[in-house]
């Protein structure tokens, strides 16, 4: 990342790293590489990385960008899926 000749490569490389933080690293690292990279997407993983930690692990364990694609997505395979995890709960 700091060998980036560009700032796309910069803001690739950061999204990366703070995604990795965001899910097996250190809330505060992941906080401030999302900080870099403003998007609703990233802005959410912000916000609840201030959480504490058994609701920001409940967050992660829900899974909601897979079940805003399932939602919309047109093949059933992934209906089924969300449709088992809600019956679970």
């Amino acid at each position: 990342m700091l060998e980036a000749k560009s700032k796309s490569d910069h803001y690739y490389w950061a999204g990366n790293i703070a995604w990795i933080n965001y899910f097996f690293g250190d809330k505060k690292n992941a906080r401030s590489y999302l900080k870099s990279s403003i998007s609703v997407k990233n802005s959410i993983a912000y916000l609840s990385t201030f959480l504490p930690e058994n609701y920001f692990n409940k967050f992660i364990d829900f899974r909601l960008r897979y079940r805003i694609k399932t939602f919309f997505s047109k093949t059933g395979s992934f209906r089924q899926e969300l449709e088992k995890l809600i019956s679970q709960k």
